[in-house]
This record gives C-alpha cells, sequence and structure tokens, in this order.
C-alpha cells in the first residue's frame, strides 16, 4: 500500500475528510434522541434562520443543518436520491456511543415545512453491520428504494484503524480496508430497511478495496474505485451490469477514485494524485463506447486535468445537474480551511470560469446536488463548535438560488492527462 501512504501522509497536514468522511473528535454532548434532526442556524447565519454564511447569498439560501454532534460523533458525504423533490438521502455517521470508531452507513427522510423548503431529517435507520466500516453511499436512479454502499460487512482488522482524526500522531488517516466491497440494501419508502445487506460486484481478483461507487444515469454501469492489493494503487474500474463484468476504466500510477458520471452518460469526474505529490487534481474524462453497440464504454477517449494548482488539493468533484459545471473541494484558501468551489467544464472537457461558493470557518466540502439542482447537500463545521471549542463536521443543505460568482477566466489551459 507504498501510493496510498504517501498519499495520505501528504493530505495529513488538514484535518480534513475524502470519500470516508470527517477529522474524529470526543464530544461532550448529551440531547434527546428526538431533538437531533431539525432544521439548526449556523451562529454566523447570513439571516434569520439561515446557515448561509456572508458572500454565498447570490448563490445558496436557506442553509440547514440536518445532523447535530448530540447525536452523531460525525457525520459527512451525503447523497439525495434521484426523485424530484428527493424523498430520501443516504450518508455514513458515527453514532454516538456505539464504539466501533467507523461510520455506518444511514438512510433518512427528508422533512420539509409547507413551502416545501427542507427543515430537517425524519429519523435515520443504520443499514450496516455493528462494527463494520462503511462508506460512499448511492441510491439507483430508477428505484428510490435500492441503494449501494461500500462496506466491509463485519469488523474491520486492528491493523485498519479507522479514519479521521487521530490523537496519537495528530494527522489525518485515510482507510481503504482491504475487505472492503460494494454492497446493496433496499428500504422503504419512509427510509426504513427492508431486506438484507448483499454483495453487488465480485472485486477484480476476488480481494482488495472496492468502493466510492456510483450508478451511470441509466443504471446500466457502475463506476467505482478499486485497490489493487499487490500495488496499493487505486483505479478507476467500470462494471457493466448487463454483461456482469468489470474492466478498469483510468489505470494509471497514483490514486484516481471518487468518481461521478455526467448527468448525459457522456463523462465521468474524479479526483487523482496523477502526479503523485499527495497534491490531488479535479479529473474528466470523455468516455469512449462502441460503434457497434453505442451504449458500451468501452474505455476513455480523452482525459483532462480540470483543476492544476501547485500546492493545492482540489478533490470531491460532483456534476451539476446541466453538466456545465463541477462543484467541488478546495484547499485554495487554506489546508485548515478547504472550501467549495465550482469551475465550468467547457466543450472537450477544457476547464473555465471558476467561483467560491462557500464562505465559512473551517472545512466544506463533499457536496452532491439533488436531480433538479434546487438543493446542494455537503459537510460542514459551520454549525455550533464542540464544547472543547474543537470543530463539529455534520451534514448542511441550502437552497440553490442563483449562478456561482464566477470569477474571470484565467489563462490556464488544460493540463492534459495520460491519454
Amino acid at each position: 500500500m507504498v501510493l496510498l501512504r504517501k498519499w495520505s501522509s501528504v493530505l495529513g497536514r488538514a484535518v480534513i475528510a475524502a470519500s470516508a468522511g470527517v477529522g474524529l473528535v470526543q464530544l461532550a454532548v448529551t440531547a434527546k434522541r428526538g431533538d437531533q434532526l431539525g432544521a439548526q442556524p449556523a451562529e454566523r447565519a447570513g439571516g434569520a434562520g439561515d446557515g448561509v454564511a456572508p458572500n454565498e447569498g447570490p448563490y445558496l439560501s436557506g442553509a440547514v443543518q440536518l445532523t447535530l454532534p448530540g447525536r452523531f460523533v460525525r457525520a459527512g458525504e451525503a447523497y439525495f436520491d434521484h426523485l424530484t423533490p428527493p424523498r430520501n438521502v443516504i450518508f455514513q455517521a458515527e453514532e454516538r456511543g456505539a464504539g466501533a470508531g467507523q461510520y455506518a452507513m444511514y438512510v433518512a427522510p427528508l422533512r420539509y415545512d409547507s413551502r416545501q423548503a427542507v427543515i430537517g431529517l425524519g429519523e435515520p435507520t443504520r443499514l450496516s453491520a455493528p462494527g463494520s466500516a462503511n462508506t460512499c453511499g448511492w441510491f439507483f436512479p430508477s428505484d428510490s428504494k435500492r441503494v449501494l454502499f461500500g462496506s466491509t460487512l463485519g469488523p474491520v482488522a486492528p491493523e485498519e484503524r479507522s479514519p479521521g482524526y487521530q490523537r496519537d500522531s495528530g494527522r489525518y488517516r485515510w482507510s481503504f480496508p482491504s475487505a472492503m466491497r460494494i454492497v446493496t440494501a433496499t428500504i422503504t419508502k419512509d427510509a426504513k430497511a427492508d431486506g438484507p445487506v448483499e454483495e453487488l460486484v465480485d472485486r477484480p481478483g476476488g480481494d482488495g478495496y472496492a468502493a466510492e461507487a456510483s450508478w451511470s444515469p441509466d443504471g446500466r454501469f457502475l463506476l467505482y474505485t478499486h485497490v489493487d492489493p499487490a500495488t496499493g494503487d487505486a483505479d478507476l474500474w467500470v462494471w457493466d451490469s448487463g454483461h456482469e463484468a468489470s474492466f478498469a476504466l483510468v489505470r494509471e500510477p497514483g490514486y484516481d477514485g471518487g468518481g461521478f458520471f455526467s448527468p448525459d452518460g457522456q463523462r465521468v469526474c474524479y479526483r487523482s494524485d496523477r502526479r503523485g505529490n499527495g497534491e490531488l487534481q479535479v479529473y474528466v474524462a470523455d468516455l469512449a463506447f462502441d460503434p457497434a453497440e453505442p451504449a458500451l464504454i468501452t474505455g476513455v477517449r480523452r482525459e483532462v486535468a480540470i483543476t492544476d494548482d501547485p500546492g493545492v488539493v482540489n478533490w470531491a468533484p460532483f456534476w451539476h445537474p446541466t453538466g456545465s459545471y463541477l462543484v467541488f473541494a478546495s484547499s485554495r484558501a487554506g489546508h485548515t480551511n478547504y472550501e467549495l468551489e465550482a469551475i465550468e467544464v467547457l466543450p472537450q472537457s477544457t476547464p473555465g470560469r471558476r467561483a467560491r461558493v462557500t464562505h465559512a470557518a473551517g472545512f466544506d466540502g463533499l457536496p452532491a446536488y439533488s436531480r433538479d439542482g434546487t438543493l446542494l447537500m455537503w459537510t460542514s463545521q459551520r454549525g455550533p463548535k464542540n464544547p472543547d471549542g474543537t470543530a463539529s463536521s455534520q451534514l448542511w443543505v441550502a437552497s440553490v438560488i442563483g449562478d456561482p460568482a464566477w470569477e474571470p477566466a484565467g489563462p490556464r489551459a488544460a493540463s492534459p492527462g495520460a491519454r
């Protein structure tokens, strides 16, 4: 696992979250279980009952906190179902008192007021087994009752410690358990478990971390990250459910993962450590298709580094439903103050203008839009601090009310990838 250890060490300077979530902190907050999941405005609210920070107003409005530290030690990386408006969300969190030190996978219904504004979550349901490590949930595109996520299915080996802030080393630890595999489960309309958790995809070679999965818009192809146990290299793979077979999509030195299909299914975005320096950048690849079977993905036609910022980490990209731009987490404001940024993806997958989306102290990252683009959900530390003064990483959601505040286009051209 040499390559992954190098990447983890470089990113350890920032107490942040990757696909596995956010820093581990110990809290002394207690609250009644039924009072945990209502809307919570930030202390630095941009308006009455609004957690939007100053300078976020042109794009976001009505931000509310979905999870609270009284219930969850940490929560992060949440995704909407594909309904309009969305009904349920899937997210990973560590519940207070669980004792495992690992993320569990949860689903919960969204709560709306009479104006159809999101005001919080209903009671979450845990889908994962006690003691297991879990990450990266997702809903099936055409069936909101089917979900997938990465899971070890059982307790993690002692040598594969929990991701998050490590008190003994003072660093952030990224975790790629070799037992992690992609599993599926069914839920009811109101986000209750409805059947067993089952393995969905056979891992390449039958071993190694497999997670960070998402479906193509038509539900045929599954994009995921697999770590080769022999080399420790993480690559992007595609599983074709029609042929029940996997193939490597992006297989280059260094980490490549956290991928998502574009809304039209013609491209993918992902994060890559292609240069091997631990400074992740956002990539977009144009997919290649079989001329004899136009819907069949065969590989990558063209790959472009959409960001290329020396000394900066850019990661966790997610498509806006128009397919015209991405939103992602960036350390341009500092490695202890990750913010959401947007960047245009122009024809030929070249980068266009950029815009800063969030302006709050602490971490903001892991963004996801609702299918219609009216809601943005992300992980943030903008809420009330823990009693010991440390930040609490929790889920937030806001309405999207405008366009990003685009900066003038810079002179930088797209950096070519390996193809």
